[in-house]
C-alpha cells in the first residue's frame, strides 16, 4: 500500500485511540483521502472483521482493504463492471477490475460503529462526529461522491448539502418530477447525477447491492453508467 498521509494519519489515531467504545468497529479502507471519487457505504463489512489492535493504523486498514475485498469478491462481476464505468474524469485513470477501485477511489462508512438496532441510538453522536471529522478532507478535495445504500443517501445530503437534480438526456427509468421531489427515495434516483450548485460536488446515489432485486432497475450498472455519463458531461 502506499504510505499514509500525515493528515489522514492523524485522523486515523485520533478515533483508533480515542476512546471510541468496545462495541465499535469504525472501518476505513484507505491510505490517501486525495482521491477525486469517494464511495459512502452503509457497513456492508458489518460483524466479519476482527481489527488487529488499534495502536497499529496500517495493519487496522490493512485489515480492513482485505475484507472489503473479499466483499468485493463475492459479487465481482458486479464490481468488475463498476470500475470500468468509472469515467476517468472521475478516477484519473481507466480502471479494469474492481481490485483497482480501491487505489482509485475513497472508501468509507457511513455507520462508523457496529452495534445492533437497539443500541444504535447510543452510538448515532459517535458516528455523526467522526463522519463529520473525515469529510471536512474529503469534501476539500473530491469531487464525486457515490452513496451505496439509503443510511449513506441520507447521509451525504447532510455533508454536502442542498442537492439539485443534473437533467440527462439518456437516463432510462425515471422522472423529472420523482428526481425533484423534496425527499426522493433511493431506488426512484437510483444512478442519477445530483449536483451541489453552489460547491460544485456530484452526488451519485445506488440502491445497495444484492438483497432482492427491484423491479425497477433491470440491470444495476447500467443505470449507474447513467449518472457517470451525466458526470462526465457536466463536470467536463
Amino acid at each position: 500500500m502506499l504510505p499514509m498521509t500525515p493528515e489522514l494519519e492523524r485522523f486515523y489515531q485520533h478515533w483508533l485511540n480515542g476512546g471510541i467504545p468496545s462495541a465499535c468497529r469504525p472501518h476505513f479502507y484507505n491510505l490517501s483521502h486525495l482521491h477525486h471519487t469517494v464511495f459512502l457505504m452503509h457497513t456492508p463489512l458489518k460483524e466479519r472483521l476482527i481489527p488487529p489492535p488499534r495502536s497499529d493504523v496500517s495493519q487496522y486498514v490493512e485489515a480492513c482493504r482485505n475484507v472489503l475485498l473479499g466483499w468485493f469478491e463475492e459479487t465481482e462481476g458486479l464490481w468488475n463492471m463498476v470500475a470500468r464505468a468509472l469515467p476517468q474524469n472521475a478516477v484519473g485513470t481507466k480502471l479494469t477490475h474492481f481490485r483497482d477501485l480501491i487505489e482509485h477511489a475513497y472508501f468509507t462508512d457511513a455507520m462508523k460503529c457496529e452495534s445492533t438496532k437497539e443500541d444504535r441510538k447510543h452510538h448515532k453522536a459517535h458516528t455523526d462526529r467522526c463522519v463529520y471529522d473525515e469529510f471536512e478532507r474529503l469534501l476539500s478535495h473530491s469531487t464525486l461522491f457515490v452513496a451505496v445504500g439509503g443510511e449513506a443517501w441520507d447521509t451525504i445530503r447532510k455533508l454536502v448539502g442542498p442537492l439539485s437534480f443534473v437533467p440527462w438526456n439518456n437516463y432510462q427509468h425515471l422522472s423529472t418530477e420523482l428526481a425533484t421531489s423534496h425527499r426522493p427515495n433511493l431506488t426512484d434516483v437510483h444512478g442519477v447525477l445530483f449536483k451541489n450548485a453552489s460547491t460544485g460536488k456530484f452526488v451519485i446515489p445506488v440502491a445497495f447491492p444484492g438483497g432482492q432485486t427491484n423491479p425497477l432497475r433491470n440491470s444495476y450498472v447500467e443505470y449507474l453508467k447513467d449518472g457517470l455519463a451525466a458526470f462526465s458531461h457536466a463536470a467536463g
